[in-house]
């Protein structure tokens, strides 16, 4: 299962925000993947996240795989809520 979410934070994906969705990828569990362009990472990996340069409004695309489709949904819906609230960050 996958979506796409259009990151609305002022300066991007940067280290507080990346570090926040790795953790919840951690979490989750399964096997979660982030692309941007042609560029794919594993989610849970706070490096191959910050290397994809995600900036302002930038669109990425998660991947997941995990062992039923609730738990795929819950995580999809969980990081979709994260994104809409910037990461918790005002700007």
């Amino acid at each position: 299962m996958q979506r796409e979410y259009t990151i609305i934070n002022a300066i991007g994906l940067h280290a507080r925000p990346a570090a926040r969705f790795v953790q919840h990828c951690k979490k989750m569990g399964g096997k979660i993947t982030v692309t941007k362009g042609e560029k794919e990472v594993d989610a849970t990996s706070i490096t191959g996240v910050m290397q994809l340069g995600v900036h302002a409004q930038d669109t990425i695309r998660v991947k997941v795989q995990g062992d039923n489709e609730e738990q795929e949904l819950q995580t999809l819906d969980t990081l979709g809520e994260m994104v809409d609230d910037r990461f918790g960050e005002q700007e």
